[in-house]
């Protein structure tokens, strides 16, 4: 990940918490899923935001993000 990207992310997030005044998860997770997309497209990888999970034991989790293969026809779940 570049350096550029990073103070990139720095700065929107200094920026966010000077106009909401608030350093809550729902301030700070645009602009690090927007490092994060930028990031995995550098990867060819796709963001996918709140996929639902089954977990081993049948509980349902949604991670804030997944990452797949960008190529859509090899990813199972887009078919």
């Amino acid at each position: 990940m570049s350096i550029q990207l990073i103070q990139q992310y720095y700065s929107k997030v200094e920026q966010m918490i000077r106009y909401s005044g608030t350093r809550n998860e729902s301030t700070l997770r645009k602009p690090f899923q927007d490092l994060l997309e930028q990031y995995a497209h550098s990867k060819n990888l796709v963001l996918v935001p709140e996929v639902e999970y089954i977990t081993k034991t049948g509980r349902k989790v949604y991670p804030d993000g997944t990452l797949n293969i960008s190529d859509r026809q090899s990813s199972p779940r887009c078919r």
